[in-house]
């Protein structure tokens, strides 16, 4: 129960209190319970006082009046006159009274108020990504069809090109063209199969997973190249329940992020894992963070790293981050990226557990 005091009073006293609604019969607790207003003296048979008030409050008389809003209780305001010693009126209590209507009504507006806005913020997220779920979607529709249009005479170029390289002698000047064209055309599929994996909209075989492990295991398939690359790994697996999702998409997720990390942390680093379950606006989530030591991501980028074909790098499609955010957003789960303090990007993964996500995703 709030409860309204006078200037003068000790004020953290009245902050602490803490008056169970379900025990006691103190005339507060009565006044919020019963609906109904009170104004009592140590003579009257109802006078008492509830256990957790001051002992100071209320020696002589007092009055409690409940406030109300869309006619439940909120709150009581309760005064004394133990100042000045006087009798609580009549008039008195009706000028409490309305004191607590408007009092009741303000909390009420207070809380239609915050309720609008987040009702206003919920369906301007909602817009957002429904305008965004359009644009990836056509985009990934366009993607496609580019993808198999190309693919087609491709793979006849790079067949009839092996096809020539052997009928070559090993002393031909024209065998080290033929082996570009070769290169050339095995990059430009695997970057069709990117754009492919880009354009699908579609989750394959969903089962229940302890995250920890899928990571663990797309770790173990890149543990040479970390170290190659003089990179070590830290993990801070915590106690976790499972997740719905599909392993080969997850994987792919975190070979990507992987990728990245060893990419940024040239001369070698530390990456460091962390699982751990967290709750989002009501949703419960097993996290994982991606850090690595690197540079960091420069500012004027950041917000643009998940657009697709966007790259700061020579090389590449610009679609690897855009691939591991949709596969996410399948899974209905969250991505950010942050820069550290200390140095370095960490990358944050997260996905529904079991239990909620086996309400939408099956």
């Amino acid at each position: 129960l709030p409860v309204k005091v006078k200037p003068g009073r000790r004020v953290e006293e009245f902050l602490k209190l803490r008056l169970p609604l379900g025990e006691g019969n103190g005339v507060m607790v009565r006044t919020a319970r019963e609906k109904q207003a009170f104004n009592v003296s140590p003579a009257d048979s109802d006078y008492r006082l509830d256990e957790a008030l001051p002992i100071e409050f209320g020696r002589l008389s007092f009055a409690a009046v409940p406030m109300f809003a869309k006619g439940k209780v909120t709150g009581v305001i309760a005064v004394d006159r133990d100042l000045s010693g006087r009798e609580i009126s009549s008039e008195d209590m009706r000028n409490l009274s309305m004191l607590a209507n408007q009092a009741g009504l303000a909390v009420e507006n207070s809380n239609l108020y915050e309720y609008i806005e987040h009702a206003n913020w919920e369906l301007s997220q909602t817009r957002e990504r429904l305008l965004e779920a359009e644009k990836m979607a056509a985009l990934g529709e366009m993607a496609a069809g580019m993808a198999h249009e190309i693919r087609n005479p491709l793979v006849s170029i790079g067949g009839f090109t092996r096809r020539l390289l052997k009928s070559l002698d090993e002393e031909s000047p024209l065998k080290v063209y033929i082996e570009v064209i070769i290169n050339e055309v095995g990059r430009l599929e695997k970057t069709l199969n990117e754009v492919l994996d880009f354009a699908r909209d579609t989750l394959g075989n969903l089962e229940e997973h302890d995250l920890s492990e899928v990571i663990s295991d797309a770790l173990y398939v890149l543990r040479r190249e970390l170290k190659e690359d003089n990179i070590k790994v830290v993990k801070e697996f915590g106690d976790v329940p499972p997740v719905l999702l599909d392993e080969r998409q997850i994987k792919h997720v975190f070979f990507n992020l992987f990728f990245n990390a060893s990419q940024a942390m040239e001369g070698g680093g530390v990456l460091t894992l962390k699982t751990y379950l967290t709750q989002v606006e009501g949703r419960t989530f097993v996290a994982c963070e991606v850090s690595d030591d690197g540079p960091g991501i420069p500012a004027e980028i950041l917000t643009n790293i998940f657009n697709p074909f966007f790259t700061t790098k020579d090389t590449g499609t610009g679609l690897g981050l855009s691939i591991v955010h949709r596969i996410i957003s399948r899974h209905l789960g969250e991505i950010d990226v942050v820069n550290r303090p200390e140095g370095g990007a960490t990358f944050i993964i997260r996905l529904p557990v079991a239990e909620e996500a086996g309400l939408y995703l099956k």
